[in-house]
Order: structure tokens, then C-alpha cells, then sequence
């Protein structure tokens, strides 16, 4: 029974484990202390109205996951349209994100992301054990997240300053999102490789 149990853990170890190097917007507001709610979508830190609602979409995509799959085993024609139409409303949330004036269209910053943090270089030095506030765009998704973060190592070199965070607070929906994100980047990158090496 152990010996089944094992590659299952793993492959979960190394999902959480697995970071790559990715281009994002990062906004980076520093805290001097976390709010009461620990929610990184609480409107004393996070003023825009469209992250509250993608948040909320996020969390209903991760809740409907389950149902997906129930109704996949049972009418596997019917799961497929509902992802279909889920891919659709992907699309949707492209386009609007697209059209808000203030949103972020380009990255700012080049990073090591993973589940558990992000690795970058700032302008700006921030002190071991400081609390951050993280506004990330994902592209090409223009997928957006809000969250609380601290710095686990920073170190300078002439006016760079190699800064680690550790995410804090991070929810299942949160984790899933860049999950899925740094995979769709890693087969995206792979392509591409391919096909340079083709021509």
C-alpha cells in the first residue's frame, strides 16, 4: 500500500516544488502590517473593483471543478461543452481585462514564480521579514491576483537588488491559478523552442 501511496506524493512535491522563469506585471505596495480580514482583496489595501470580481471568478471556476468532472463521468458530451463554454468566458475575461484603461497590457518585470513565491530583481530594497502587498498579472492570460507576501532574502549588486518572497495566506483557488499558469507556460516555451530548432 506504501509503495502505491509514493509516486502520487512525489508528483505533488514536485507540482509544488516546480518554478520557472516568467514575465509579469508586478505592482508592489510595502505593509507595515497585514489586515485583520488576511484578505489581499480587502478594500483598505486593494481599491480596483475588477480584482474583487475576478477573484470571485477564480473561486467559482475552482469550486465548479469538482462538478466538471462528476458530470464527465457520467455524460462525457455534456462536460465537454460546459468546458467549451468555459474556455469562452476565458476568452470574455481577456477581451474586458484588455479594455480597462488602467489595466497592465505588457510585463514590467521579469521573475521566478512559483506556488510558494516569486524571485526578482527591484529598484527598490526591501528589509528580511518585510510584509508586501503583490498585485500580479499573468500574460497571456491577463489573469490577476492580489496577495500578501514576505521577504525571505534580499541582496544587492550596484543598483539591482535580488529580492525573495514568500507568499502568505496563498488559498487552494490561488495555488490552482498559478499552477496551471506556470504549465501553460512551460508547454508554451517548449513549443516554441521546438519550432526554433525546426527552422
Amino acid at each position: 500500500m506504501n509503495s502505491e501511496a509514493q509516486p502520487q506524493k512525489n508528483s505533488t512535491e514536485r507540482r509544488n516544488n516546480f518554478r520557472l522563469e516568467d514575465d509579469i506585471y508586478l505592482d508592489i505596495k510595502p505593509l507595515t502590517s497585514l489586515p485583520n480580514s488576511l484578505d489581499a482583496y480587502d478594500p483598505s489595501i486593494c481599491s480596483k473593483p475588477e480584482l474583487i470580481l475576478a477573484k470571485q471568478m477564480h473561486k467559482l471556476e475552482h469550486d465548479a471543478q469538482h462538478l466538471l468532472k462528476l458530470i464527465h463521468d457520467d455524460h462525457p458530451p455534456t462536460a465537454q461543452y460546459l468546458k467549451n463554454l468555459n474556455k469562452r468566458l476565458g476568452i470574455i475575461h481577456q477581451l474586458c481585462s484588455a479594455n480597462l484603461a488602467d489595466n497592465p497590457l505588457t510585463p514590467n518585470k521579469t521573475a521566478t514564480l512559483s506556488t510558494h513565491g516569486l524571485d526578482f530583481l527591484h529598484t527598490e530594497v526591501f528589509a528580511v521579514e518585510s510584509l508586501l502587498h503583490l498585485q500580479i498579472t499573468l500574460f497571456p492570460s491577463l489573469e490577476q491576483l492580489c496577495l500578501f507576501a514576505k521577504v525571505i532574502h534580499s541582496s544587492s549588486k550596484a543598483e539591482k537588488h535580488h529580492i525573495g518572497v514568500q507568499f502568505l495566506y496563498l488559498t487552494d483557488t490561488e495555488n490552482q491559478l498559478i499552477s496551471r499558469h506556470l504549465i501553460q507556460t512551460q508547454s508554451r516555451q517548449r513549443r516554441q523552442n521546438r519550432s526554433t530548432l525546426n527552422n
